[in-house]
């Protein structure tokens, strides 16, 4: 930097401001400032660099087009997007005029300009610029160049962005065959939009499109690496993944269980990706209610990223939290509750903000289990903590909101809190409805124990019509049957 504004100096003192060496050596300083986080600086330089070469050498000079092109990269990095695109366009007209439509530096132009219009919003235009650049640039590229790779990886994902989902689908595997043939199978690329386009089958309900090319996959690099091979098992857990999402248990626990033991074999039980299938399996296990089963599992993957990783590192963090829910639910309470309460101190202490989604369950677990053994303070505590986290959060989901309230409520009320409890249940009643509708229920189940806190503050009138609105609500979803909740149940 020093050598460079020394350099600047000496070029002005001897040719002056527009001299050519000069203004080479503003187009230098500008980027070393830019690279180095000095924007406002750098962009006077690169302004007086262009303006310069443009008085000098004209508009279409390879050297003044280098100083447009270098001035709107700079502008669209600093989100000026306008004249960012203005100056790409003149960069862009100039390079046409000087070396033609197929030269790197138009195409380059017209790269920028792709970015510009998906920045801008104006994604049907981004496609059609899209779609040129890949047709000019596999005019004078082999179709496996590292230019038309990015560009019909690009073009996928906008024509995704814009809802046109067969031809999304269609670019997205011509992009994956591409890549395959120019890298190979097992290249992380080639495997990234694999993946990327299983995502894409399964947040769209195609799941046995997904399944289809995962089992493809599968096949094409068994044939080509081995049944072990690294990429082969990865497609294999993932196709485990998505047979569980369809309810194909019996299979997706095989394709678990194919995977944790060839990575046992191939890299011993404590190797991070070992852990992770274990951590998979255990997962599986537990919601299918192999409680058990998925309790020792939980616990080898717990011990492993302690040792592995440290105590306090985030993967550790992460299965500690599975063993504590995974305990709670096997009905180990105490050893549960310590789990948990370990974790809680560990969250606080490593600073860990309170409605981080780890911390928030630790308090919900926490409060479940300190209700268990009808110790109301702490049970409340650890509630309110997750309720006062949550209403703050501006992207909460109503039904944690909701779920978070109701059981704050409940806990006041047994408490005989009933005025705090009612204003609960009334958010709880309020984000059940939002969540799930007016008569799921959940949302009875809550304006029921609304009126009973009514009830206990001798506010008759209202808890009567919430008591008529939860029996009436109750009929229609279940029938006569179950009309009357019955004070049994008073806020249970």
């Amino acid at each position: 930097g020093q050598l460079l504004r020394r350099a600047l100096k000496d070029s002005i003192e001897m040719y002056g401001n527009d001299h050519l060496n000069t203004l080479m050596t503003v187009n230098n300083l500008a980027v070393y400032l830019d690279n180095i986080g000095e924007k406002p600086e750098a962009l006077k330089l690169y302004r007086w660099a262009r303006d310069g070469r443009m008085k000098q050498l004209g508009p279409t000079h390879p050297y003044t087009l280098d100083s447009i092109y270098n001035l709107a990269s700079f502008l669209l990095s600093d989100n000026q997007l306008a004249e960012a695109k203005a100056a790409f366009i003149e960069a862009r007209n100039g390079c046409v005029e000087c070396f033609g439509w197929n030269h790197h530096g138009t195409l380059d132009c017209i790269e920028r300009m792709v970015d510009i219009l998906k920045a801008e919003g104006n994604l049907t235009e981004a496609v059609e610029v899209c779609k040129d650049l890949l047709a000019r640039s596999t005019e004078i590229h082999p179709k496996d160049h590292p230019q038309n790779l990015k560009t019909s990886v690009t073009l996928a994902s906008l024509l995704a962005e814009c809802g046109r989902m067969s031809e999304a689908e269609e670019a997205h595997l011509n992009s994956i065959e591409i890549h395959e043939k120019a890298f190979g199978f097992n290249d992380p690329n080639t495997q990234e939009l694999t993946y990327g386009l299983v995502e894409y089958y399964t947040q769209n309900d195609k799941i046995h499109e997904a399944e289809k090319l995962l089992r493809e996959k599968i096949y094409q690099c068994e044939q080509r690496y081995g049944t072990t091979a690294t990429v082969v098992l990865g497609y294999v857990e993932d196709l485990a993944i998505c047979l569980w999402n369809s309810g194909q248990l019996e299979e997706s626990e095989s394709l678990f269980c194919r995977v944790l033991l060839s990575r046992r074999r191939a890299l011993g039980v404590e190797h991070e990706d070992t852990l992770r299938s274990m951590s998979n399996l255990a997962v599986l296990l537990e919601r299918s209610d192999r409680i058990e089963e998925a309790l020792k599992l939980y616990q080898q993957v717990q011990a492993g990223t302690s040792k592995v990783f440290g105590l306090v590192h985030p993967k550790t963090l992460e299965s500690t939290l599975a063993l504590g829910v995974c305990l709670a639910e096997a009905g180990r309470s105490n050893e549960a509750e310590a789990v948990m309460q370990g974790l809680y101190s560990e969250l606080e202490a490593q600073g860990f903000s309170p409605d981080h989604e780890w911390v928030l369950l630790c308090s919900d677990k926490l409060g479940e289990l300190a209700k268990l053994r009808d110790d109301l303070p702490r049970a409340e505590e650890m509630f309110r903590h997750g309720f006062q986290a949550r209403i703050t959060q501006k992207d909460c989901e109503d039904a944690e909101l909701a779920n978070s309230a109701y059981n704050l409520a409940v806990c006041l009320a047994q408490q005989g809190q009933d005025a705090e409890a009612e204003a609960c249940f009334r958010k709880a009643v309020e984000a059940y409805t939002r969540a799930f509708g007016p008569e799921d229920p959940y949302t009875l189940d809550a304006i029921f124990n609304l009126a009973v806190a009514l009830e206990d503050q001798d506010e008759r009138v209202e808890a009567e019509k919430l008591y008529k609105a939860a029996a009436d609500g109750r009929a229609r979803a279940f029938g006569d049957v179950l009309q009357t909740f019955g004070k049994l149940n008073k806020h249970s």
